[in-house]
């Protein structure tokens, strides 16, 4: 059902197309399933880790870092739902980054930020 929401087909479009060039880390912080889900749709379905450290308790509070070919990362944390803690999903590229504004299992809202040149 996320992947449908607006905010984030404008996220993989800004992908897609290099707005934020080529993607080098994600960071996640929610459910290990949505979390996982924003690291197959920012380094795409057919990339796989090839290293994960994962720590924590079965269905609870933990977090993963998951290294991929290129020298690229996703780090997630993952917190039990309903939680107080932000839930937070970032791409990050190396000519920008696209932040789904909360909450993130239902985004509505995105920020793109893309330095300028100096």
């Amino acid at each position: 059902m996320v992947a449908f929401f607006l905010a984030m087909e404008q996220a993989r479009h800004l992908i897609e197309t290099g707005v934020i060039g080529d993607v080098v880390m994600v960071q996640a912080d929610f459910d290990t399933l949505y979390t996982s889900q924003f690291v197959t749709m920012a380094f795409g379905h057919e990339t796989k880790p090839i290293d994960i450290t994962v720590r924590g308790t079965a269905g609870g509070r933990g977090g993963a870092i998951l290294e991929f070919e290129s020298n690229r990362f996703a780090i997630l944390s993952f917190i039990s739902y309903p939680s107080e803690f932000t839930e937070v999903f970032k791409i990050i590229g190396t000519k920008g980054s696209v932040t789904l504004e909360q909450p993130d299992h239902c985004p509505t809202a995105l920020t793109l930020r893309v330095p300028t040149a100096t």
